[in-house]
């Protein structure tokens, strides 16, 4: 694929009329209100804090991936199949 036929990424914010300014999550391809309800911040190095790019849920099944941790017990089973 070349990047002539691939198709364009979405802008990272947006200013929604309801929500006010909204941040997209590369993961689960939504948008999400820009704060800490649903946006970790990142850490102090690298300019201060920023809200991350991936939201909350998808930011800690990616931690968990990383850290090779089991579902807590009360996701178990709920699981989307490979």
């Amino acid at each position: 694929m070349t990047a002539a036929t691939q198709a364009p990424t979405p802008p990272k914010t947006l200013l929604d009329p309801e929500l006010g300014l909204v941040r997209y999550c590369p993961d689960c391809k939504e948008y999400w209100p820009a704060d800490t309800e649903f946006l970790h911040y990142t850490g102090a190095r690298g300019g201060g804090r920023k809200l991350h790019s991936y939201c909350k849920a998808c930011y800690e099944e990616r931690r968990r991936g990383y850290l090779g941790r089991p579902l807590p017990e009360y996701l178990r089973g709920l699981e989307l199949p490979l």
